[in-house]
């Protein structure tokens, strides 16, 4: 049985979080949520072998923005609407060119799943036919994946 502490029920939860509010009558995500599932899933991600990196600053940086965004800003749209009205959106290092780029990762891991799910193959069977991840990886999805 998983356990709350293993990262990808942590992982999980907070994709729960995000679902049930995108669900909800009120589906605005709040900042706060996202640096949330962010901190979680960044190294999820990277574990998963896919190798798009966010230019120039590391992924924990990126999530320092949204921190700092969160402080400014309650729900996503919030951000989203006040950078384009003060003509923003498109500056460096800006959140919501942070937000576009988190949004290509999370559907290029997307996509990664989606293939490992038609296959048929765990995601350790995947990548350990060289599909997916460096064979380094291989041993620590098996520490993470071990009780699913």
């Amino acid at each position: 049985m998983a356990t709350r502490d293993n990262p990808v029920r942590k992982l999980a939860d907070s994709l729960q979080v995000l679902a049930d509010t995108v669900n909800s009558d009120n589906p605005h995500i709040k900042v706060s949520d996202l640096v949330q599932f962010c901190r979680i899933s960044y190294t999820a991600i990277f574990y998963f072998g896919i190798t798009v990196k966010f230019p120039d600053l590391d992924p924990q940086t990126k999530v320092d923005h949204f921190l700092e965004a969160s402080k400014k800003y309650d729900t996503i749209q919030d951000l989203v609407e006040s950078e384009i009205k003060n003509g923003t959106a498109r500056d460096k290092g800006s959140p919501c060119r942070t937000l576009a780029r988190f949004r290509r990762v999370i559907d290029l891991a997307r996509e990664v799943l989606e293939k490992i799910l038609a296959s048929g193959s765990s995601v350790i069977e995947y990548s350990s036919n060289g599909k997916l991840l460096h064979p380094a990886i291989i041993q620590d999805l098996e520490f993470y994946f071990a009780e699913y």
